[in-house]
């Protein structure tokens, strides 16, 4: 480019003005990106096992909405008994334990920052058929591994115990859940491994 300093000055002065005006503000803030949303296909609650799927389909996605609403609803009573173990670890915590304090818990251990693989029912189990308004599952046999997104550090819990549905209108809610005990780690049958009482009695006694 040739020609006085002022001239070629003028110049690129007058082109990144022309570039600043086409392509708007330099400093002109981005709009933020829309926030991420999890979408989870639940099965309709229309039987026992449905709402007991919802569960597992909770845990594995960290999403608190399907826990919360396979429960039994709010008016309803849900009840939580640990086993002896997890009782003794934390004294007190489930003496009033209820579905209030159920979403607590779910909530809390979601926002942990945690992934969850988890499989609600054993293959062996045989749910009975839905009669009347209220069907008791018994020896249902749960694994999950709950894993720290931030350290890696996982926890496997898993347990025998009886769950009780109950029909409200035309729908199955989990209206009970009453941990019996742990069972046996499969890679490692010298271990017992803890029941989700544990990870209850962590969560709700903070």
């Amino acid at each position: 480019m040739t020609g006085s300093p002022r001239t070629v000055f003028r110049i690129l002065s007058a082109t990144v003005l022309t570039a600043v005006m086409l392509s708007g503000c330099l400093f002109e803030p981005r709009t933020p990106a829309a926030p991420s949303t999890v979408s989870v296909q639940y099965l309709p609650k229309t039987s026992p096992s449905n709402s007991w799927a919802n569960l597992e389909k909770s845990l594995t996605n960290t999403h608190a909405f399907g826990w919360e609403d396979n429960i039994t609803p709010e008016g309803e009573t849900f009840t939580y008994i640990p086993d002896t173990a997890a009782d003794e670890q934390f004294p007190g915590v489930f003496a009033s334990w209820d579905r209030a304090k159920e979403i607590s818990f779910i909530n809390k251990l979601y926002d942990s920052e945690v992934t969850i693989t988890a499989k609600l029912r054993n293959d062996e189990f045989i749910p009975p058929d839905p009669t009347g308004t209220e069907v008791i599952w018994e020896g249902v046999v749960y694994d999950l591994t709950v894993t720290s997104n931030s350290d890696g550090s996982a926890t496997r819990y898993r347990a025998r115990a009886i769950i009780t549905f109950r029909l409200v209108g035309n729908f199955w809610y989990i209206a009970k859940w009453e941990d019996q005990f742990g069972e046996g780690n499969p890679d490692n049958p010298e271990q017992i491994l803890p029941t989700m009482g544990v990870l209850r009695g962590t969560f709700g006694s903070k």
